[in-house]
């Protein structure tokens, strides 16, 4: 049986006979240090892991108590309502788990309490510092609870990594702790280190996530990027085809679709009111302004409450709330009541705008169509027009003085123009000259002409073709 001699090439060693050092340096000092540094970084090793397991270990057992309380909810929706009452929360926790049980280990505080009142004290510290901000309720409870779990994951998912490559460092390295007296034993251990898939399978044991929609909270829906910057939600599109005369229509949509009153998706609902007005569509170009400065509004006071507010998790009782009011508002005619005015004339306003603006936008379209442009192409037949950008993105990496000047050139014109010449299409350089005023045209022109960035490229059928250029050219050069 052939014997794997792999293993040795972990071992550290400590022997003096492959080492060489200064001779200003005393060897047997050397190797003294060399012994202490490998024991020390080994002993340090150890603690970190063992302070790390014990810490997960915590946050497992402290985790699966809040993960059991949350998902109460599944079948009974008052269920969490417990976090509001300290002492059924300890009841209920004491009924399903171990009112003794606590986390243990040499790297561990004795006298650290229970996990029962671990999670007790946790809920009446966020319950302190709510009433503290006057904003004790269900809900901002249930957020802070979530929030801090998810920090729990966060740091655990960071825990177990770096976990993960401790227990790969100890590996590779074999220490006294590692060895077996197989001569006094019945039973020889043949076992080998972790492997990739093991520590990836504890890992991923250890670090569950919690899905914070099945808990029931929501995030704004809002795109970013320039590019998304009028992109619309589905449900937002919804509410602006809703009837702006159906208030209780409107009312019950954005109550249970709270989620869209985002600042990104109010501009972009308004935005759209513009295609709607140059499609001829007044009557939903007005109608889209009308559902738009409804959530704008909504969206104006709820970012007002909740102005020092950090959460990323959307209030949904205040905010519900505040839906309830507004409409509340919107219905009422009485004369005291001034935010219906208001509101109305807003609508006005906007949508007086958005027609001014229309039709401007109409006109400059139809004096683009009569507008000339220029376009190129190549005049002379069995020729072809070809672009020519400078080698070099900046003037330093020449010493041409010619490609210098090219370059300078080359940055003066406009990043749109730059991008079709970079490309070698030029269907996508006359795309450019397409968008450009006759006169600005020109001036590109000038530049292109003073750069070079434009060639003639002659083509020819035959030799012969080819032959009878050379003698036009010849020619020419003697006139």
């Amino acid at each position: 049986m052939p014997i794997d001699y792999s293993k040795w090439d972990k071992l550290e060693l400590s022997d003096d006979s492959d080492i060489e050092v200064h001779p200003n340096v005393d060897k047997k000092s050397f190797i003294r240090w060399k012994q202490q540094d490998i024991h020390q970084k080994r002993e340090e090793r150890k603690n970190e892991i063992k302070m790390l397991e014990q810490q997960l270990e915590m946050y497992k057992h402290l985790n699966k108590r809040m993960d059991y309380v949350l998902g109460l909810q599944k079948n009974d929706k008052n269920a969490i309502q417990v976090f509001m009452n300290l002492e059924d929360l300890e009841k209920l926790l004491n009924a399903n788990f171990d009112k003794l049980e606590k986390c243990e280990g040499d790297r561990i505080d004795k006298d650290i309490p229970p996990y029962n009142a671990m999670v007790c004290d946790l809920v009446e510290q966020f319950h302190s510092e709510l009433k503290r901000d006057d904003k004790f309720n269900l809900q901002s409870v249930l957020m802070k609870i979530i929030e801090h779990r998810a920090k729990i994951e966060r740091v655990s998912e960071e825990a177990n990594e770096k976990l993960c490559e401790l227990y790969k460092e100890r590996e590779l390295h074999i220490s006294s702790e590692d060895m077996k007296d197989a001569w006094n034993s019945s039973i020889i251990n043949k076992g080998e280190p972790m492997t990739n898939e093991e520590i990836t399978s504890v890992k991923s044991q250890q670090s569950k996530k919690q899905d914070l929609k099945a808990l029931g909270l929501k995030k704004f829906i809002s795109y970013s990027g320039e590019e998304n910057l009028l992109k619309l939600d589905d449900k937002t599109l919804k509410f602006g085809d809703l009837s702006c005369e159906d208030h209780t229509k409107g009312k019950g949509y954005l109550m249970k679709n709270y989620e869209i009153l985002s600042a990104q998706q109010v501009d972009a609902l308004m935005m759209s009111s513009f295609s709607h007005e140059l499609q001829g569509d007044s009557k939903k170009c007005y109608n889209v302004i009308y559902q738009s400065e409804v959530m704008s509004s909504i969206v104006q006071i709820y970012e007002l409450r909740f102005k020092n507010d950090s959460s990323e998790f959307i209030h949904v009782e205040e905010l519900q709330d505040i839906i309830m009011k507004f409409y509340m508002k919107l219905d009422d005619t009485s004369s005291s009541n001034m935010a219906r005015p208001f509101f109305l004339s807003e609508v006005e306003k906007k949508y007086a705008h958005v027609k001014t603006r229309s039709v401007a936008m109409r006109e400059e379209d139809d004096d683009k169509e009569g507008q000339e442009i220029i376009q190129l192409k190549s005049v002379e037949p069995n020729t072809e027009l070809k672009i020519n950008v400078p080698a070099f993105k900046d003037e330093d990496e020449t010493e041409d003085e010619v490609e210098k000047h090219r370059i300078q050139l080359f940055n003066m014109i406009p990043e749109g123009m730059r991008d079709a010449l970079l490309s070698g299409s030029l269907d996508k350089v006359n795309e450019v000259f397409a968008s450009m005023s006759l006169e600005d045209g020109e001036q590109m022109l000038e530049i292109f002409n003073a750069g070079g960035f434009l060639g003639i490229e002659k083509t020819f059928e035959n030799q012969e073709e080819f032959e009878e250029y050379q003698k036009t050219l010849h020619k020419e050069e003697n006139h």
